[in-house]
């Protein structure tokens, strides 16, 4: 790392760095991830809940990403059953949906059935959306809801910034360094075993309640986040950092 021109991180918080830190490596630079402009100018072109076929009347909470058994799914499934919440579709968009038959058991055989209504009139739904309609769906989402057992830096959490949309997440890779940078959402009590955050569900479920009973909050962490974003996390504020660099280095080198 030494013998680098730089070394660029993500985080000032994540084990990366730390580790350059621990062995004395000086020449580093923090640039953080983002999320597209153009992907998160303007309004969304479709309403998801029309496109789904998901009721008005409900809330949506959203989580996003191919299900690995990292990802935090199972983990958003038992919080959103634990919250005392009613009228809500839970949407997850990514591959692999057999982890909700496996989570409800075969008997439901959940893969043939796109939309699970369960009690209080809460819903489960399973999509691989293309890109235009996952967009469209961070706007239409109340809340991003994502207790994740792994992360660096998870551009989810910028694209939820981008849309608007609060976030509720574990305290896994830079996420609660990024809550500071964009006061956009709140942290799940997280333990550590075997370096995978594990999400407290009873206090993930307190926080979902308090977020979903209040609008004022939700809407002011997404003005926030959404401000933040355009402030500090574009990919092309994030890329003049990187030419910066680049022009730096080179300059250095001629000299």
């Amino acid at each position: 790392m030494r013998e680098f021109n730089m070394n660029v991180f993500l985080s000032y918080t994540y084990q990366d760095t730390i580790f350059a830190r621990k062995h004395g490596i000086k020449n580093t630079i923090i640039i953080p991830n983002g999320a597209s402009e153009r992907e998160f100018t303007g309004m969304p072109i479709e309403h998801i809940k029309t496109k789904l076929k998901i009721p008005e009347t409900n809330s949506l909470l959203l989580h996003v990403g191919s299900y690995t058994g990292s990802k935090g799914h199972l983990e958003a499934l038992r919080i959103f059953l634990k919250a005392n919440i009613k009228d809500t579709t839970l949407l997850f968009i990514g591959q692999n949906p057999e982890f909700i038959t496996k989570a409800f058991g075969r008997k439901h055989r959940y893969i043939d059935i796109p939309f699970q209504q369960l009690s209080n009139n809460k819903h489960i739904m399973v999509v691989n959306l293309n890109r235009s309609d996952t967009i469209d769906a961070f706007y239409d989402s109340d809340l991003f809801l994502f207790p994740s057992r792994i992360e660096c830096s998870p551009i989810v959490l910028f694209e939820a910034a981008a849309s608007g949309t609060a976030f509720l997440a574990t305290n896994v890779g830079n996420i609660k360094e990024i809550i500071e940078w964009t006061s956009a959402g709140l942290t799940i009590d997280t333990k550590f075993e075997n370096n995978k955050g594990h999400a407290n569900i009873e206090h993930g479920a307190i926080l979902l309640e308090k977020l979903m009973g209040d609008h004022s909050l939700r809407r002011q962490l997404g003005i926030n986040g959404q401000q933040a974003w355009k402030n500090q996390f574009t990919w092309e504020i994030i890329t003049r950092k990187y030419e910066s660099l680049y022009h730096s280095l080179i300059n250095k080198n001629q000299i």
